[in-house]
């Protein structure tokens, strides 16, 4: 131990005696460390630690309708809690600000199953028809700044009140961090009967949590002989459907999972560059120390002895680098929750813990012996004569370091550019994003949600929304208003299933279409082509004939190669009218759950055929569409005050609000793309630098003996650039079999996409090129007399 402290105190002598490399190489360090500190809190609060749900390992989840529930209730013997939700955007009123909020409707097993209020309670069976709410922890701080005085308080959802009863602790995020409060499921679905019984609804979702003794294959089979006979006897609704239990870690984690693992390897190979770096900067100093090196190892240290304290200065600087990445992590952490896109399940409670630091630590100790075995191989293999002999100009077969700090620029090369391509492949895939045709013009266009639920009367929400529409289209700006229960491109809509007149039923089950309720005047109001046929207009009521649109891909897929107008269609829902529909107009592709959303086939039908309990108000203005929020509020409250009107968003944020994801992912990588070629210019720039120094005799001879600036510029661009090319070719390789890990979140880019690869490797070898560059023109201004001289 005193030895330790020794080589301790005196390698901190020696790097407090050298500040220029001490800083440069913990800022090195700290950048790897800091990185890879804050990916892995991310991978460690999201994929490794347990789910903040009760037995979470042993809950399932699935996709389901109310009536099948019941069903799956009685017929159970593999779960012993059984819980039914369904998603809802709520128009909230908290004081006298209304916002719309994303919330669920729960039976009562809901608690019991994945978690308790940790403030006030959970409602019991008894109180299902009450209007009840449990509100999320962060709600409860932002709105009621975390008083206890919440429970008890009245909300309004939609206008009808509800009553506060409890608050979730902050670790719960069920299913989403989006997800704001809770209220209870028998309340909310006595004005949906309908659904109550419609077995083809299944926007509802069964978490389940599996008995002590059952294995999840034996609830397969359960279920599965279920579907069937569910299938036998409702084969309108239940023909092809397969009850399918997905676990619980998976359902919230998803994709997720690979793309964390993915980043958490970016930033290793990042940690894996810095090392190299600060190696070639070791392997550098190093030779600069031969002579003190030599000199200790001839009065009697052993070789093990001048290791050790290579070793120990290395970890020094791995430990201070490790510190200060500490504190860079603290910050990375914080601006990853500041671009998160709320994707990421449980990244606001994710920060500095035991195992990220003690990962930390590791992940330092690791770093320095990495790093400082470059310069103690190098010693290792130092005659200690041929040293002294020389003068202290450098170690004997610095050759051969020669060639170990070339090769670490190789490897550097090589694995920033595996780093490039990853970047350069979803930088890529985003642009094909953003650039895709939505179906629709969000320029000028806003949106607002425009609430029914007070109203019952289904004649009252048509006048009501004729009405409305035709006073906003008054207003000086608007150019023409419309309303839809579907809201592009961030609302995954409702499936129904159809027949078609002319063609064999047997397969009816197994056609799908988004079912969206619309008002005339919508394509023109989004800019959507029409490709044949009408519009609806305001005399498509109740009375009416039955018309029905459909959009492009629809068309193609029921009548390749013939008019879809005049067609018949007949919606499979109990929902519906059995009657058959009219095709009277085909329209373009809208892309309602995102931008990459492509090829989902549609149905339209007037919303006074269908009318729902609220639709999305779409409003082309000729002037900027915030500067006419109040005028339209002020029109659509005056016309009845129990009409609810929340939510103003201009189209173009709802599409920048579609991309955040991808988005996240590619400023995340290609920030790491950036650190990782600075790193490598760096690397190659130090290794020609040094070895300019250590030719500097050998130039100054070529240039006596008449070599010309060119020919010694060629001289050295030509040894960086064989570094570079050789760093390239390995790097390609190993990124056409790596970035198969990032096929799936591509879109329309291949994982060996052959303009990404070609550009990356053009802008390395540019990199290293003009890193060359400054230590060759150096080089070439060698004063052949003072170089003789130096000698």
């Amino acid at each position: 131990m005193e030895t330790f402290w020794q080589d301790l105190r005196f390698g901190w002598r020696r790097l407090s005696k050298a500040p220029g490399f001490t800083l440069i190489a913990v800022l090195t360090l700290a950048l790897g460390i800091g990185a890879n500190t804050a990916i892995f809190s991310v991978v460690y609060g999201v994929l490794l630690r347990a789910l903040p749900y009760h037995d979470a390992e042993r809950v399932f989840v699935a996709n389901i309708s109310p009536p099948d529930f019941r069903d799956l209730q009685a017929a159970n013997h593999s779960f012993d809690k059984l819980a039914l939700w369904a998603s809802n955007q709520y128009n909230t009123t908290i004081g006298n600000e209304t916002t719309q909020m994303l919330g669920a409707i729960v039976t009562p097993e809901f608690f019991p199953l994945l978690g308790q209020p940790s403030v006030g309670r959970a409602w019991t069976a008894a109180e299902e028809q009450q209007p009840l709410a449990v509100i999320s922890y962060d709600l409860w701080q932002s709105r009621f700044g975390g008083r206890t005085e919440a429970l008890g308080q009245i909300i309004k959802l939609y206008g009808e009140p509800h009553t506060i009863v409890g608050v979730m602790p902050p670790e719960f995020q069920y299913p989403t961090s989006k997800f704001k409060l809770w209220t209870t499921f028998g309340y909310a679905m006595t004005k949906a009967a309908r659904q109550m019984e419609n077995r083809d609804f299944r926007i509802f979702r069964v978490v389940a949590h599996l008995q002590p003794g059952v294995s999840p294959e034996q609830m397969r089979v359960e279920t599965e002989a279920l579907s069937q006979r569910l299938e036998q006897q409702y084969p309108d609704t239940n023909k092809g459907f397969v009850l399918r239990f997905r676990r619980l870690p998976d359902v919230l984690i998803g994709e997720v999972r690979q793309v964390l693992w993915v980043l958490l390897g970016t930033v290793g190979l990042v940690l894996l560059i810095a090392c190299a770096n600060v190696a070639n900067l070791t392997l550098a100093r190093t030779t600069a120390r031969a002579r003190e090196l030599a000199i200790r190892a001839a009065l009697g240290a052993g070789r093990s002895r001048v290791l050790r304290q290579l070793l120990t200065e290395s970890l020094l600087l791995a430990v201070l680098g490790g510190a200060l990445g500490v504190l860079l992590a603290l910050w990375g952490i914080e601006l990853l929750k500041q671009l998160n896109p709320g994707e990421l399940p449980r990244l606001t409670t994710i920060g500095i813990n035991a195992p990220v630091l003690l990962f930390t630590l590791a992940v330092s100790m690791l770093t320095g012996v990495v790093f400082g075995l470059a310069p103690a191989w190098q010693i290792g293999r130092a005659n200690v004569n041929e040293t002294l002999r020389a003068g202290g100009r450098g170690l004997a077969g610095e050759s051969k370091g020669g060639r170990l700090r070339n090769s670490l620029v190789v490897v550097e090369i090589a694995l920033s550019l595996v780093v490039l391509v990853g970047a350069g492949l979803l930088l890529r895939s985003f642009v094909q994003l953003t650039r895709m045709d939505a179906g629709f013009k969000p320029e000028q266009l806003l949106t607002a949600n425009l609430g029914f639920v007070q109203i019952k009367d289904d004649a009252r929400k048509i006048r009501l929304q004729r009405a409305a529409l035709e006073r906003i289209a008054q207003i000086p700006g608007v150019k023409v208003a419309a309303g839809s229960t579907g809201l592009p491109p961030i609302t995954p809509q409702r499936g129904i299933r159809f027949a078609v007149e002319g063609l064999p039923n047997d397969n009816a089950a197994e056609r799908g279409a988004y079912f969206i309720a619309v008002s005339p005047n919508l394509f023109q109001a989004l800019g959507t082509s029409f490709y044949a046929g009408r519009d609806f207009t305001w005399r498509d009521d109740a009375q009416a004939a039955r018309p029905i649109i459909i959009n492009r891909t629809l068309a193609t897929r029921l009548f390749p190669n013939q008019s879809a107008l005049g067609h018949r269609l007949q919606l499979i829902n109990p929902d519906q009218p059995k009657d058959w529909r009219e095709i009277v107009g085909v329209v373009g592709d809208v892309h309602y759950d995102g931008l990459a959303d492509t090829g989902e086939a549609a149905l339209y039908v007037p919303f006074a055929q269908a009318p729902m309990m609220w639709n999305y108000l779409m409003i082309r203005t000729a002037t900027a569409p915030d500067a006419l929020r109040e005028s339209i509020r002020q029109a659509v409250t005056a016309l009845d005050p129990q009409l609810e009107l929340a939510d103003f968003k201009p189209m173009e944020a709802l599409v920048a609000e579609s991309v955040t994801q991808p988005r996240f992912y590619t400023q995340l990588l290609g920030a790491f793309a950036l650190l990782a070629l600075a790193l490598a210019a760096v690397g190659i720039y130090g290794v020609i630098s040094h070895g300019v120094a250590q030719r500097t005799h050998e130039i100054g001879i070529r240039m006596a003996l008449g070599a010309q600036t060119r020919a010694v510029l060629r001289l050295v661009l030509g040894q960086g650039i064989k570094l570079a090319l050789l760093g390239v070719a390995l790097g390609t390789l190993a990124s056409l079999w790596l970035t198969r890990l990032l096929a799936n979140q591509l879109f329309k880019v291949s994982a060996t996409d052959p303009l990404t690869f070609v550009g990356v490797a053009l802008l390395l070898t540019l990199v290293a090129l003009l890193a060359c560059y400054v230590p060759a023109r150096r080089a070439a201004r060698v004063d052949p007399l003072i170089a003789l001289r130096y000698e």
